[in-house]
């Protein structure tokens, strides 16, 4: 006989590995949709990650790419998002701005160059 924690145990470990299996960070669940080039050998690429029907917006996810093997998740924007970026000496420094309001988090990253 199957206990009652034995099911819901299951169903959490099954939970854990589908939304594992999904996430939107991943650039194999998008749609790559263009590559724009910030700098010699610096690109950000951009994928649909789900596109939002009649009712909502699409989803769109940032990836910075290098020449090499560096691959760095960004954020995420929606149709009315535009993701503006500011080149450092050492460091990228990106922010979301859209029709209603800049978006106040800043996200930098470090290159190793």
């Amino acid at each position: 006989m199957i206990k009652k924690y034995e099911i819901i145990s299951l169903l959490a470990i099954f939970e854990v590995i589908v939304m594992a299996a999904c996430t939107p960070t991943n650039k194999s669940n998008g749609r790559l949709l263009r590559t724009d080039t910030l700098d010699k050998g610096l690109c950000l690429e951009c994928y649909e990650m789900s596109r939002g029907g009649v009712f909502s917006g699409n989803t769109y996810g940032y990836f910075l790419i290098d020449s090499g093997s560096f691959s760095y998740f960004v954020g995420f924007g929606g149709d009315n998002d535009v993701l503006c970026y500011q080149l450092g000496n050492d460091t990228v420094f990106f922010w979301f701005e859209s029709d209603e309001e800049v978006k106040m988090h800043r996200k930098s990253i470090k290159l190793h160059r």
